[in-house]
């Protein structure tokens, strides 16, 4: 991911809206400004356009689901790589670590 998510999940902000929470019990409004799957016989939903799109998700894309306590499931999809991460931790400033320093922790 090479490319900041951010304009193209500010498209997405409508979404969010308070009328389109949840209502308690949780079943959604009818009319909620969200995109909707719906499960198939065969256990398969189809990641809506805008979400593929919003995400950079093309065909291949892992997703990992993950079901929290409290009883709502986040779907993460996996689209980015080792090489995304490089140059995210820098050292502090002014602080230095041999190699021969780090060998112990092998």
């Amino acid at each position: 991911m090479s490319k900041s998510l951010g304009s193209d999940l500010d498209k997405c902000e409508s979404w969010f809206s308070s009328d389109a929470l949840p209502r308690v019990g949780g079943s959604f409004l009818k009319e909620s400004p969200m995109p909707v799957s719906i499960l198939s016989a065969d256990g398969r939903l189809t990641v809506p356009k805008e979400i593929r799109q919003a995400v950079k998700a093309t065909p291949g894309t892992e997703f990992l689901w993950v079901l929290m306590r409290s009883g709502m499931l986040q779907v993460v999809p996996k689209t980015g790589t080792i090489e995304d991460l490089a140059g995210m931790v820098k050292p502090a400033p002014g602080v230095s670590v041999s190699v021969e320093e780090m060998n112990p922790f092998r």
